[in-house]
């Protein structure tokens, strides 16, 4: 995609959250990875992935049982290729237990914002869709279609 991503390895203390995104390109992780990821929920209050960022959550089997979203032109591919996934289609974002799943790119920041509510509040997560120029933010359960 144009840009290269430095890092470092994680210790192992405990997060609060930890944010996976999307890609524009489906590919299959390492098996280091999915150790990370399984362990996540663990050593983490919560999970949140963005757009197709599910496919990720998904095969390391963090949605397996659970209620998820996606962006709505890879939904079907995500039920397709994890039954066991509850994927509803048409939410912006879906909060079931300690993973957090939103469609597309700006449903990303519903979610963000959602977040910042539970966590610090409504003025808060106010103040911060004003600095970002955005709604406050749509509900989760909102359709990522606008009916006209």
């Amino acid at each position: 995609m144009g840009f290269s991503v430095a890092t470092e390895p994680f210790s192992n203390a405990n997060f609060d959250t930890l944010p996976v995104g999307g890609s524009a390109v489906a590919g299959s992780l390492t098996p280091g990875i999915l150790r990370f990821l399984r362990r996540a929920l663990t050593r983490s209050r919560r999970v949140a992935s963005t757009c197709t960022g599910a496919f990720v959550l998904a095969e390391a089997g963090l949605l397996d049982g659970r209620r998820a979203t996606t962006h709505w032109y890879r939904a079907r591919d995500l039920q397709a290729r994890f039954p066991r996934v509850k994927v509803e289609e048409d939410r912006i974002f879906i909060v079931d237990g300690p993973v957090w799943t939103s469609a597309g790119m700006t449903a990303g920041i519903d979610l963000a914002l959602s977040r910042i509510e539970k966590d610090l509040g409504t003025d808060v997560a106010r103040a911060v869709a004003r600095k970002l120029v955005v709604y406050h933010r749509r509900a989760g359960g909102q359709s990522q279609f606008r009916r006209c």
